[in-house]
């Protein structure tokens, strides 16, 4: 295992990429700091880093299997809230995880969440979002 203050250091490390004002913002968020807190092998991602934009909550309609009672006539889910958080966060189901078709999709985690992050990084820059960008060195393995 790895103690959080060099986990948190090879993070940073990762990131170096990203101007230090960018960097600072990503650091705020608060679903970011879950990813380095705590021990966790080398190597792994505990948590995805999301940035809690809304992005993708404002595109369920998209999503086939979305409970369409739970779509607004914008495309976004009934549970956005203003503060582009979910209102149900802790009783939301599977398929609004990030992980939930990890086991099928054949990839690692780490690529996996790769992947996700560039599909979010798409969707913040449609929504003009540019100070929320996941870096995509967060996800290489050691």
């Amino acid at each position: 295992m790895v103690a959080p203050k060099i986990l948190v250091l090879r993070v940073l490390v990762r990131i170096q990429a990203l101007e230090l004002g960018s960097l600072a913002q990503l650091v705020e968020q608060p679903t970011f700091n879950r990813l380095v807190v705590g021990s966790t092998p080398t190597g792994t991602i505990m948590n995805f880093p999301c940035t809690s934009c809304g992005s993708c909550c404002r595109r369920v309609f998209l999503v086939n299997f979305f409970p369409r009672e739970w779509i607004k006539k914008d495309g976004s889910c009934i549970h956005l809230d203003e503060n582009n958080l979910c209102k149900i966060y802790d009783t939301r189901p599977e398929y609004c995880k990030v992980g939930y078709k990890l086991k099928e999709s054949g990839l690692t985690k780490e690529e996996y969440f790769k992947k996700t992050a560039m599909i979010c990084n798409h969707y913040m820059q449609q929504d003009g979002i540019k100070d929320k960008f996941i870096p995509l060195t967060l996800f290489q393995s050691e």
